[in-house]
């Protein structure tokens, strides 16, 4: 059971990631073009890596799935660098690719903490 999961769980996000970075071709089909489409509005330019780093954990998770405070240190750690990651573009980036989870985040907080 758990070498089926893996290989369906991998065989999924190499389809997304490959849909993401060849959304506008319609080479994945018309599910690509609308998961690439909802992919770039919401993560901007990170959408074009985040699912291909998803491969490693799932990789580390195959090789010891024994989950132990370590690990989910990790886990946190790894949320919290992807979504800071997102502010930054949010921050930086202003135009279609700016996501739109950190953009309003960003224009949220903007009116109360400034730019900072």
């Amino acid at each position: 059971m758990r070498d089926t999961s893996f290989i369906i769980i991998l065989g999924l996000l190499i389809y997304f990631g490959f849909a993401t970075v060849l959304g506008g071709s319609e080479l994945m089909g018309s599910f690509g073009v609308t998961f690439a489409s909802f992919n770039h509005k919401y993560f901007g330019y990170i959408s074009y890596i985040y699912i291909f780093l998803f491969l490693v954990p799932l990789y580390l998770f195959y090789k010891d799935s024994t989950i132990s405070v370590r690990k989910f240190e990790l886990f946190i750690t790894s949320f919290l660098f992807l979504f800071s990651s997102l502010l930054v573009q949010a921050l930086l980036i202003d135009n279609e690719y700016r996501g739109k989870i950190a953009g309003d985040f960003i224009d949220f907080l903007a009116l109360y903490i400034g730019m900072f």
